[in-house]
């Protein structure tokens, strides 16, 4: 079996389609919420949580995931709904073009595809290992 580009390039759009279509935005500004909102999740995460969870994505947005992933510093801690949106807010490139809703909208969207495709069991464990306050966040609609 070899590497299908095509196929793996068609999963990672859909995924970030998805959040483009839940969110509203562009197709650029939902590739660039995705892979923070993804680092952010990530960051907070348990090591073992976080590649496990990495291995869970497609294949192309498995490798937005592991970019810059440092096992070593992981779980960061991150207390308050605030703090989380800023933690987000300080991970993009264009800071600019991001407000807090967006960025609200953006976490709800990814975790929402995420809800969706992996099983009910395997989103539940990885959402154990996010505090209260920023499921909290994940959860209001």
């Amino acid at each position: 079996m070899g590497f299908n580009f095509e196929q793996y390039a068609g999963e990672g759009n859909a995924f970030i389609n998805e959040v483009a279509e839940l969110t509203g935005f562009s197709r650029d500004k939902a590739a660039r919420i995705t892979q923070v909102v993804l680092h952010a999740l990530r960051d907070r995460l348990q090591p073992a949580d976080a590649v496990s969870l990495g291995q869970a994505l497609p294949v192309i947005i498995r490798g937005i995931y592991y970019d810059q992933l440092n096992l070593s510093q992981l779980p960061q801690t991150i207390r308050g709904k605030e703090a989380f949106i800023n933690f987000i807010h300080n991970k993009l490139s264009e800071k600019r073009e991001f407000d807090r809703s967006d960025i609200l909208k953006g976490l709800q969207a990814v975790t929402t595809v995420l809800e969706v495709r992996l099983s009910p069991e395997y989103y539940e464990s990885i959402m154990h290992g996010i505090n209260e306050e920023i499921r909290e966040l994940i959860d209001q609609q």
